[in-house]
């Protein structure tokens, strides 16, 4: 999570490409779903949210298309 003049920011970078991320938290929206991600890109996904308290990574859950390609 990333803190710039009280807007907060996912910050994400993949080794690999990624592609149609949707990320839920049970809390928290966020400003883009359904991205692709690029090798070494970083790609930040506002908070919507005007406070946030306390944010555990095991909160997010993260589903992309390369999941179901794969199986």
């Amino acid at each position: 999570i990333v803190n710039r003049k009280n807007e907060y920011y996912l910050s994400l970078k993949s080794d690999n490409a990624i592609f149609f991320v949707y990320i839920f938290h049970p809390y928290l929206t966020l400003s883009d779903q359904g991205f692709f991600i690029l090798p070494g890109e970083v790609i930040e996904v506002k908070i919507n949210e005007k406070e946030i308290k306390q944010i555990k990574k095991q909160e997010f859950k993260f589903y992309y298309l390369n999941n179901y390609l794969h199986s």
